[in-house]
Protein backbone atom coordinates (compact mmCIF):
# COMPACT_ATOMS: atom_id res chain seq x y z
CA UNK A 1 0.00 0.00 0.00
CA UNK A 2 1.35 3.73 -1.01
CA UNK A 3 0.24 6.64 1.08
CA UNK A 4 1.44 10.38 0.26
CA UNK A 5 2.99 12.23 3.16
CA UNK A 6 4.08 15.91 3.15
CA UNK A 7 7.68 14.78 2.01
CA UNK A 8 6.70 11.90 -0.75
CA UNK A 9 5.19 8.20 0.45
CA UNK A 10 4.88 5.66 2.64
CA UNK A 11 5.04 2.08 1.67
CA UNK A 12 3.34 -0.30 3.92
CA UNK A 13 2.93 -4.19 4.07
CA UNK A 14 4.37 -6.23 1.34
CA UNK A 15 5.97 -4.95 -1.63
CA UNK A 16 6.90 -8.08 -3.66
CA UNK A 17 6.61 -8.71 -6.87
CA UNK A 18 2.74 -9.58 -6.64
CA UNK A 19 2.69 -5.58 -5.24
CA UNK A 20 4.68 -3.91 -7.41
CA UNK A 21 3.13 -3.36 -10.45
CA UNK A 22 0.30 -1.28 -8.72
CA UNK A 23 3.10 0.51 -6.16
CA UNK A 24 4.52 2.14 -9.50
CA UNK A 25 1.62 3.06 -11.09
CA UNK A 26 0.60 5.07 -8.39
CA UNK A 27 4.17 6.04 -7.62
CA UNK A 28 4.80 6.92 -11.18
CA UNK A 29 3.47 10.55 -11.19
CA UNK A 30 5.08 11.49 -7.73
CA UNK A 31 8.38 10.77 -9.28
CA UNK A 32 7.87 11.89 -12.32
CA UNK A 33 6.84 15.50 -11.33
CA UNK A 34 10.12 14.93 -8.12
CA UNK A 35 11.84 18.57 -8.61
CA UNK A 36 13.26 18.37 -5.25
CA UNK A 37 14.29 15.07 -3.05
CA UNK A 38 11.31 12.73 -2.49
CA UNK A 39 11.22 10.94 0.85
CA UNK A 40 9.80 6.81 0.97
CA UNK A 41 9.14 5.66 4.22
CA UNK A 42 9.82 2.34 4.09
CA UNK A 43 9.37 1.50 8.18
CA UNK A 44 5.82 0.24 7.62
CA UNK A 45 7.26 -2.52 4.73
CA UNK A 46 6.09 -6.12 6.32
CA UNK A 47 7.66 -8.04 3.41
CA UNK A 48 9.92 -7.38 0.76
CA UNK A 49 11.74 -8.72 -2.27
CA UNK A 50 13.91 -7.91 -4.92
CA UNK A 51 11.27 -6.44 -6.53
CA UNK A 52 10.91 -3.76 -4.35
CA UNK A 53 14.25 -3.18 -4.89
CA UNK A 54 13.57 -2.83 -8.49
CA UNK A 55 10.37 -0.37 -7.62
CA UNK A 56 12.71 1.84 -5.57
CA UNK A 57 15.56 1.74 -8.20
CA UNK A 58 12.78 3.10 -11.03
CA UNK A 59 11.36 5.76 -8.85
CA UNK A 60 15.17 6.95 -8.91
CA UNK A 61 15.56 6.90 -12.25
CA UNK A 62 12.70 9.32 -12.59
CA UNK A 63 12.69 11.55 -10.12
CA UNK A 64 16.41 12.06 -11.30
CA UNK A 65 14.83 12.46 -14.98
CA UNK A 66 12.50 15.19 -13.16
CA UNK A 67 15.75 16.74 -11.63
CA UNK A 68 15.16 15.46 -8.06
CA UNK A 69 16.31 12.01 -6.07
CA UNK A 70 15.32 10.17 -4.11
CA UNK A 71 15.86 9.42 0.04
CA UNK A 72 14.71 6.33 1.53
CA UNK A 73 14.30 5.86 5.22
CA UNK A 74 13.31 3.18 7.60
CA UNK A 75 15.02 0.25 5.22
CA UNK A 76 14.01 -2.79 6.88
CA UNK A 77 16.72 -5.15 7.26
CA UNK A 78 15.53 -7.63 4.29
CA UNK A 79 15.60 -5.38 1.95
CA UNK A 80 19.13 -3.62 3.43
CA UNK A 81 20.51 -7.44 2.81
CA UNK A 82 19.61 -7.37 -0.88
CA UNK A 83 21.18 -4.02 -1.22
CA UNK A 84 24.53 -4.92 -0.63
CA UNK A 85 24.06 -8.56 -1.53
CA UNK A 86 24.20 -7.02 -5.19
CA UNK A 87 26.13 -4.42 -4.59
CA UNK A 88 23.70 -0.98 -4.87
CA UNK A 89 24.85 0.65 -1.56
CA UNK A 90 26.03 3.67 -4.10
CA UNK A 91 22.84 3.85 -5.98
CA UNK A 92 20.89 3.95 -2.40
CA UNK A 93 20.30 7.27 -0.44
CA UNK A 94 19.21 6.79 3.19
CA UNK A 95 18.00 9.95 5.56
Amino acid sequence: MLERTERGVRLQGAVTFASVSTLLAQGNLLMGAAAEAVEVDLSAVETADSAALSLLLEWQRQAARAGGSLVLRGIPEGLRKLVGLYGLGDLVREA
